[in-house]
């Protein structure tokens, strides 16, 4: 049997490739072959995240 575990993020935009790079080199993913795959795809839109939106945005005007 392979388990196949699938794991989704929707994190802000200009927080996403250097979260991207950590995922990889945490999870060993260019050294171990077999490791698994992380992969960016951009969300034109998503809902249940309003409570979070306010939060973000205060965070990423920081990090501008």
């Amino acid at each position: 049997d392979i388990q196949r575990d699938v794991i989704l993020w929707l994190v802000e935009e200009h927080m996403s490739r250097s979260i991207l790079e950590v995922i990889c080199r945490v999870g060993e993913f260019d050294t171990n072959p077999g490791q698994g795959i992380a992969i960016q795809i951009d969300v034109e839109d998503a809902v249940g995240v309003a409570h979070q939106v306010e939060k973000l945005s205060k965070e990423i005007e920081d990090q501008l």
